[in-house]
């Protein structure tokens, strides 16, 4: 993670630049991203970007107990509340 006092400097030069949709990368990591992204194919760059961000493979969570949870109160729990 970036220190806080290197984004105001990019900030400046986004808010300074005329072109509306322009990205201004802030440190060498986001710099990094957007040269992957112009290089590799779609997919081979979300692969990528979520195994250096650590998130699930799509799917894996689907069987998992805490997403089978129901998430409405079942009938007879209702009735308890009062």
């Amino acid at each position: 993670m970036k220190p806080p006092e290197e984004f105001p400097p990019g900030l400046v030069r986004a808010l300074r630049d005329r072109a509306p949709f322009a990205r201004h990368p802030v440190g060498r990591d986001a710099r990094l991203m957007l040269t992957g992204r112009r290089l590799m194919p779609d997919r081979v760059f979300r692969l990528v970007a979520s195994k250096a961000m650590g998130l699930p493979r799509p799917g894996s969570l689907r069987e998992h107990p805490r997403r089978l949870a129901p998430l409405t109160p079942r009938p007879d729990e209702s009735e308890h509340r009062g």
